[in-house]
């Protein structure tokens, strides 16, 4: 039975009016376009998809895996970081701060304990490679103040420095550093970005194994340092201080040798 127009909802008759003007005005055998897509499937959030594509007189297959696309779409860019802190007038250690739930849109809420008197069973969580949990923060005033926010995660500081010993630097004494930094440098700039969101000097345990990795390469390249370790050292932050920008974590993170 043919649907009447006007007994449509009305996003329903934007987007099949879309469709409408593209079909009187498409040459033959040309695709559907992807915005027109993107809206049929914006549609299956409120209704089935065998209805919408019923409506725009679409492939019930092709709109159901379009629908399932955005979906996994927006799950993966719907999440983000509230940050909660505690309000004013409370003292950290007082027991109505120890009532405290952070919520993740896109996510579940969860209830946390800042000091363990409450009970509850969490006072941290991971989520996303980070580890949520109570931290000092100073407000611009110089002021201190508890705060339950991210930072990186054990499990990921240990997978990236577990990934940068697989990379065995100290033996590639053939190459230069600035091919190492080439090579090296997409890798660390994507962790230092992601990671170094909040909290960035949580970083700085995990990038100091590499700066003495870069030491041994020194060592082992060039003969007049060997069994050297405080000349490599001195040599290599006299480099850091001449091109600050070779390695992104010397740039982004501050993270240089000692120049002597």
């Amino acid at each position: 039975m043919k649907t009447n127009h006007n007994e449509l909802p009305a996003r329903v008759r934007r987007v099949e009016e879309q469709f409408r003007r593209w079909r009187d005005g498409k040459d033959e055998r040309e695709r559907i376009p992807n915005r027109l897509w993107q809206a049929a499937a914006g549609l299956c959030g409120q209704h089935s998809v065998h209805k919408v594509s019923r409506w725009l007189h679409l492939n019930h297959t092709s709109l159901q895996k379009k629908a399932a696309k955005r979906t996994r779409s927006v799950r993966r860019t719907s999440s983000r970081f509230v940050e909660w802190r505690l309000p004013a007038g409370l003292a950290a250690g007082s027991a109505t701060a120890a009532e405290y739930v952070v919520e993740i849109e896109g996510g579940s809420a969860r209830r946390i304990s800042m000091r363990g008197t409450k009970g509850y069973p969490n006072e941290k969580f991971d989520f996303l490679g980070y580890t949520f949990r109570p931290r000092r923060s100073a407000n611009k005033h110089g002021k201190y103040f508890v705060c339950f926010s991210p930072a990186v995660s054990k499990k990921a500081a240990t997978a990236m420095r577990r990934e940068m010993r697989r990379w065995r630097l100290n033996l590639w004494s053939g190459d230069s550093l600035d091919y190492l930094a080439r090579m090296r440098n997409p890798i660390i700039r994507g962790w230092i970005n992601y990671y170094g969101r909040y909290y960035k000097s949580a970083l700085h345990p995990v990038f100091k194994p590499l700066n003495r990795a870069l030491v041994k390469w020194t060592m082992r390249k060039y003969k007049r340092y060997r069994d050297r370790q405080r000349r490599a050292t001195h040599w290599l932050g006299q480099v850091a201080q001449r091109e600050p920008r070779l390695f992104a974590h010397w740039e982004m993170l501050g993270l240089r040798p000692a120049a002597g």
